[in-house]
């Protein structure tokens, strides 16, 4: 039976030692967690993945339902360059918090959280302000689509 994911929350591992899903599997620590390959991947800045990134000027603002797998990294310096393992796992706030329900509600709940505010280039996102915690759980946790507030960046003409 693998335990509940929430719980990498609290586990110290050298960030060097979880870079790849193989090298993760041969933890002790990590044996019994369910661990997937998208755990592993890259936390990026914008600059790393939108090229011509200068030419970008902000535009509308609006809400909108954001799948989970287009947000591709953080505006947040603490985590970016890192894997979204890594990312969690140096969390500080909210380490014991392995209630799966009551993250599920911070995730959706937008009446009693700060909204997740995400930067939108093309077609790909970044969480820029609120949000780290809960979109980087709602990864860990499977959820498709996260409630967002989008600010949608364009090139400038």
């Amino acid at each position: 039976m693998s335990r509940n994911i929430l719980e990498l929350k609290s586990i110290k591992i050298a960030s060097e030692k979880v870079q790849t899903l193989a090298a993760a599997k041969r933890l002790a620590k990590l044996k019994d967690f369910d661990l997937k390959e998208e755990y592993f991947e890259t936390v990026y800045h914008p600059a790393d993945l939108v090229k011509n990134i200068a030419y970008y000027v902000e535009g509308e603002t609006y809400q909108a339902e954001v799948p989970v797998a287009d947000i591709k990294g953080t505006l947040h310096p603490s985590y970016y360059d890192k894997n979204w393992l890594v990312m969690l796992m140096s969390l500080e706030r909210h380490m014991d918090d392995f209630d799966v329900e009551k993250v599920k509600e911070a995730i959706f709940n937008a009446k009693c959280f700060e909204p997740i505010h995400l930067s939108k280039y093309g077609d790909i996102y970044f969480i820029n302000g609120g949000g780290n915690h809960r979109v980087c759980q709602a990864k860990f946790l499977g959820v498709e689509t996260v409630p967002c507030e989008v600010t949608e960046f364009v090139i400038e003409k």
